[in-house]
């Protein structure tokens, strides 16, 4: 078995999800993710077999650190790249041996699951009502029912049947069609997010009003804050929003370095240390590809984490 084959085997034979409970985490399911309890920045696909850690800056095409089992043994133990690769490569070729024929198929259909044919996006089936995200987004999160509805009239808000939020994003290209979709629970005793499956991370959730200056926010929660923060003078329509859902989608804003009428960002990300090192990274990458924009580090100031708690205390006070 030659080394890139061994790669590929464990890459997509050993699971994340499986590996994590032997190091002693607690998983726990987020949507179509995983995360661990011990970690809550932690989030695992199944699917691809791969993690990405938002509080955790990362190399290359991601802002947020992940990568494949591989690189969550690298971040989550102690032992160095040839200790992993030698316990994994007795794990694969234990199987091969086995069950060759077994394992080389499935293996074979997780790849194709991630090339060949992608899982295409499905938007949840709509709920009877709106009564839970009214109630969620308005008295719990504090966001003006102004910008709510404004978000369900442009069909990127709705309930689904188990009331949780659904945010919707649309392809640029093809502003009816559905490229994106993110998910938000909103019960008080049970914290619930994640993305739905066959999501394109090169668009993200876009709020579009036709504007030359791009807010980038974490969440559409954050986003939305920040719109009911600046909704008195109007001054939040003079924006476009896109949100991330993390801070590791760096294809999604690459494809807005491509809009020539591009004139200023600001960088919206949260007050902790991952948003930070992850609001200087893409401010250095705007620098670099698109000079001529006007790039701003727009953090919350004081006690607020996000933008979302920026705006509950204003709300308070």
């Amino acid at each position: 078995m030659g080394k890139k084959q061994l790669y590929d085997w464990i890459k997509a034979e050993i699971r994340i999800e499986d590996y994590a409970r032997e190091l002693g985490f607690t998983v726990v399911r987020r949507g179509r993710y995983y995360s661990l309890k011990e970690h809550d920045s932690v989030m695992i696909d199944p699917v691809k077999n791969c993690f990405y850690r938002n509080s955790v800056p990362g190399r290359g095409r991601a802002i947020g650190k992940g990568g494949s089992v591989i690189d969550f043994a690298l971040e989550f133990t102690d032992q160095n790249l040839h200790e992993i690769l030698k316990d994994f490569s007795n794990r694969v070729y234990r199987n091969a041996e086995e069950l060759p024929k077994f394992h080389a198929a499935k293996a074979l259909n997780r790849l194709l699951k991630d090339t060949e044919h992608p899982v295409s996006l499905r938007l949840p089936a709509k709920g009877k009502n709106m009564h839970r995200v009214y109630a969620y987004l308005i008295k719990t999160r504090k966001i003006s029912r102004n910008i709510v509805q404004d978000l369900v009239d442009r069909k990127q808000l709705y309930e689904d049947e188990k009331g949780n939020c659904v945010f919707v994003g649309y392809d640029r290209k093809e502003p009816e069609k559905p490229v994106f979709a993110c998910l938000r629970g909103t019960r008080s005793d049970f914290s619930f997010y994640g993305d739905v499956a066959g999501c394109d991370y090169d668009q993200c959730f876009h709020v579009d009003n036709k504007s030359p200056k791009l807010i980038i926010t974490e969440s559409v929660i954050d986003a939305m804050s920040l719109m009911t923060l600046q909704e008195a003078d109007q001054m939040w329509k003079k924006y476009d929003y896109l949100a991330l859902s993390g801070v590791g989608k760096l294809e999604a804003i690459r494809s807005f370095l491509k809009k020539t009428e591009l004139e200023e960002i600001r960088i919206a990300f949260d007050q902790d240390e991952g948003g930070r090192k992850a609001a200087g990274i893409l401010k250095q990458l705007i620098q670099t590809e698109r000079p001529e924009v006007q790039v701003y580090l727009d953090l919350p100031l004081g006690e607020g984490k996000d933008w979302n708690d920026i705006l509950k205390k204003e709300k308070i006070s």
